[in-house]
């Protein structure tokens, strides 16, 4: 950890020390091929110097999505990180999630490949919320970094586990994520594409859309009534014996759930004289 000097600041560990010297390195193509075996030979004996040079891959990519990335975003950088042995799971003091995971965010795809390359965690989890890069993916929007993690072998039903203090409901899905934000976005801004492109992805690779959430929230009941999203999910060909629905203000407060038993599946046919944004009017028929 990194001590401080009242009249200087911080100090670096040695470990911190060598891995900005080694950064230094990677800049230059040649001098970094001229010693690129002896800076892989110190990182792999040391351990400290893996996580320290790790922090690095913090350098080239945006804290929040949306914002502009922090430093110069070289891709090789990260090829050359991950070359020499920098631990790519590292979680950096005031940052609560990996590089994978604020890459899967922030949909730098060059970045989640090069990471996923050099063996960083595909399933890891951020803290407080204990989502996945999966999640993060499919809740900002990112399909390329949803198939890319789902070609690596990412858990598609992971379950996000928030800690109590955040007071949210557990068990969220990609699914669940890609639905919701998808409802959300179509709600208000009536652009989503996206985030039913995610979905279309997890629904294709089998995701699991039986799966509830602490609170017995659903794929289904997080659609609301959007006809493009329950499209998607009844392109699946898993079997569905129920249907649940709650308001397309589930993101603003919470509302009592409607279950109907007894649906054998959830097909458009099954609404009728509704408004596809808003769900009004409708009527249930029994399949």
């Amino acid at each position: 950890m990194t001590n401080t000097n009242a009249d200087t600041g911080p100090i670096p560990t040695p470990e911190e020390s060598d891995a900005a010297r080694i950064y230094e390195i990677i800049q230059d193509p040649v001098d970094f091929a001229q010693k690129k075996d002896q800076i892989e030979k110190r990182v792999k004996e040391n351990p400290k110097l893996a996580k320290a040079l790790g922090n690095y891959f913090f350098n080239h990519v945006s804290f929040y999505p949306g914002d502009d990335c922090v430093g110069t975003v070289v891709p090789r950088h990260y090829q050359q990180l991950c070359a020499v042995g920098a631990n790519p799971n590292v979680y950096r003091d005031g940052v609560y999630s990996t590089p994978l995971i604020i890459a899967a965010a922030n949909g730098t795809l060059d970045a989640l490949n090069a990471l996923l390359a050099a063996g960083a965690d595909m399933n890891c989890r951020s803290h407080a919320w204990q989502m996945t890069p999966l999640m993060k993916a499919a809740e900002y929007g990112h399909p390329n970094c949803v198939l890319a993690l789902l070609k690596a072998g990412a858990d598609i039903d992971a379950q996000a586990q928030p800690e109590e203090w955040l007071q949210t409901d557990p068990g969220c899905t990609a699914a669940m994520l890609a639905v919701g934000t998808a409802e959300a976005y179509a709600a208000r801004f009536e652009e989503n594409e996206n985030w039913l492109e995610c979905l279309r992805i997890l629904v294709k690779a089998g995701a699991n859309l039986e799966l509830r959430t602490k609170e017995g929230r659903t794929v289904f009941s997080l659609a609301g009534h959007n006809r493009d999203i329950l499209d998607i999910l009844n392109s699946s060909p898993q079997t569905h014996t129920h249907c649940e629905w709650i308001p397309p203000t589930w993101y603003y407060r919470k509302a009592s759930m409607i279950s109907v038993e007894g649906i054998s599946s959830v097909n458009p046919k099954h609404l009728s004289g509704h408004n596809d944004r808003t769900g009004s009017n409708l009527n249930l028929t029994m399949g």
